[in-house]
């Protein structure tokens, strides 16, 4: 299942990604990728009725914090998919993996 809401599975799932076809890696980030902006969503909605006065001065310090966060996910979300599907690397890793493995399988 592919669900990027679920933060540490999903940042799990990428770590193992040699486990799993680049497609479904693909899809694995794509997910983490929307989960974020639909964070970016919320937050911007709660950013314009932050008042940053009284207990919304506080709140809106977390708030800056979610922002940075989602936002930087989203970019690094972009330039790993474009990698993913441009530059060969992850299938290279793959093919590599798997002579590993045959060479573990045959002794």
């Amino acid at each position: 299942m592919v669900d990027g809401r679920q933060t540490e599975p999903t940042l799990l799932k990428m770590f193992v990604g040699g486990l799993m076809s680049v497609e479904l890696l693909i899809a694995h980030v794509e997910s983490y990728r929307d989960a974020a902006l639909e964070r970016l969503t919320v937050y911007a909605k709660i950013d314009v009725t932050n008042t940053r006065r009284a207990y919304d001065y506080f709140h809106y310090a977390l708030l800056e914090h979610g922002i940075a966060h989602a936002r930087t996910t989203v970019r690094w979300a972009d330039a790993y998919l474009r990698e993913l599907r441009e530059s060969g690397d992850a299938e290279r890793a793959l093919e590599a993996i798997a002579r590993v493995r045959g060479a573990i399988a045959a002794h």
